[in-house]
């Protein structure tokens, strides 16, 4: 009951709590459906219980936010259930339709009590979350990058992340390990967390540890086993799937899952459904080469077994040869001997010949050669006195044609001119021309043999016009 103070109406704190207690209940008297974002989930492993803080985002601002309560059994109820239908546990950042009632106490404020969580909801958000991560790759041309990676026929260094107590890591290493042929390859293991919250940021934090190192490995391996769905969420993120495309190596991953692929998975180098099977495509590509090389190996060793079979029929065939070769040289060097006796002699004479041919036109040419030389130099002789001759009256005829026009500057010089009765027109300057550069009004500058006179055009006609 309420008392009177200064003549008002005065209600303790507990009374208005109990007030608004008794209101809710009058009005939501059973539970109904939401539509939020679990921001965080608040799960407490000593009681079990779980208090998510919920929230509704608009353009990435937050425009509405309540605490929630989901009691231990509830919780262990509809974590059990999402897993089942989801393949992932509850965690933070998914968006859910649950159904819930309105809780009010006085210590604690409002708040709502979740009784179940739809499911199949969720799958459609995580899936939605999962298409954005690839059409955001799509968008920003990562999609695909590290597929262009070359992943060596060998790959004798890898780098793995995984967790060291993994079923699939244990399983990947004995494949390799128990290789028939005896195939060596050196792993490192780079520790993770491959599900929960932290995961994808622990994956991404190893992967740089690795690209620091990279000359030092020929490929990274991202291994998770067992077979189970739950907690692949870590292999839709963005950044995890983003750094991989970016990866300065191949990536390859063995993530044992039934369901279809993550993004991690489509963005590697090479995906395999299980670390097992992952550990066999490693092997295979040993054996593509050992099959190469023993296929080589059968080559040479049919090509030797050719070769010495080619090499001692031709020794058959070299000492035969050899024979008939002596007696064909010998009759040969008889038949050269011959022939160069005769060439000698020919040649003799032929040079004999050649130089009394020579000598015969040597003479002549020294006799024409002479009478040549004799006429030209003549010839010479008297085209230099005619030019002698002819120079005096040159340079006579050159004086008189330049003092001609030197008389002819001098009377086209302009203050002859003006003398001559002529004047000269100027406008802005220039010599006046065209009146079609004049308009009327405009100052012209008339210069005479004696002064000048400035004065202004008035009329102006052209020459048609006149």
């Amino acid at each position: 009951m309420s008392e009177i103070i200064n003549g008002n109406p005065v209600f303790s704190l507990k009374e208005v709590a109990e007030s608004i207690k008794r209101t809710l209940q009058t009005r939501y008297t059973s539970a109904f459906w939401v539509r939020a974002e679990m921001n965080r989930l608040n799960f407490y492993r000593l009681s079990g219980h779980c208090y998510p803080d919920l929230v509704q985002k608009s353009e990435g601002s937050v425009i509405a936010q309540m605490r929630a309560v989901m009691w231990s059994s509830d919780y262990q109820r509809i974590n059990r259930n999402f897993v089942q239908t989801t393949g992932e546990p509850l965690r933070e950042g998914i968006t859910m339709l649950f159904q819930a009632s309105i809780q009010f106490d006085a210590n604690h404020g409002l708040s709502l009590q979740i009784h179940d969580i739809d499911p199949v909801y969720a799958l459609g958000e995580l899936e939605r979350e999962k298409l954005e991560t690839i059409q955001k790759l799509k968008v920003e041309r990562l999609f695909g990058l590290n597929a262009q990676k070359s992943l060596p026929l060998l790959v004798k260094r890898l780098a793995i992340v995984s967790v060291s107590t993994s079923k699939g890591l244990a399983d990947f290493e004995q494949v390799l390990r128990e290789s028939k042929s005896g195939y060596q390859v050196d792993l490192m293991l780079f520790p993770s967390l491959l599900q929960g919250e932290k995961a994808a940021l622990q994956i991404e934090r190893q992967l740089e540890c690795i690209a620091s190192v990279a000359h030092h490995f020929d490929a990274v391996a991202i291994i998770r086993g067992g077979g189970s769905d739950v907690g692949l969420t870590a292999f839709n993120d963005f950044r995890l799937a983003s750094a991989i495309c970016r990866f300065p190596l191949p990536v390859l991953t063995g993530i044992g899952h039934a369901t279809n692929l993550t993004v991690v998975e489509m963005v590697a180098h090479t995906h395999a459904i299980t670390p097992t099977k992952l550990a066999e495509i490693i092997l295979q590509r040993f054996e593509i080469v050992d099959v190469g090389l023993d296929r080589a190996a059968k080559i040479l060793t049919k090509s030797l077994q050719q070769i010495r079979l080619e090499q001692h029929r031709l020794e058959t065939v070299s000492l035969n040869m050899k024979g008939l070769t002596l007696s064909e040289i010998m009759l040969n060097r008889n038949r050269i001997m011959d022939k160069m006796l005769e060439i000698r002699f020919i040649s003799r004479q032929h040079m004999h010949h050649e130089n009394n041919r020579l000598g015969q036109m040597q003479t002549n040419l020294e006799s024409k050669s002479g009478y040549q030389i004799w006429q030209t130099a003549s010839l010479l002789s008297q085209k230099e006195n005619d030019f002698f001759k002819q120079i005096p009256a040159f340079l006579v005829q050159k004086f008189v044609d330049i003092d001609h026009v030197e008389r002819l500057i001098e009377l086209s010089r302009p203050e002859k001119i003006l003398k001559r009765g002529f004047s000269i027109v100027y406008h802005n300057g220039r010599a006046l021309t065209d009146v079609d550069q004049l308009h009327q009004g405009d100052t012209l500058d008339i210069r005479l043999a004696e002064g000048r006179v400035v004065a202004s055009a008035t009329e102006i006609y052209e020459t048609n016009q006149e």
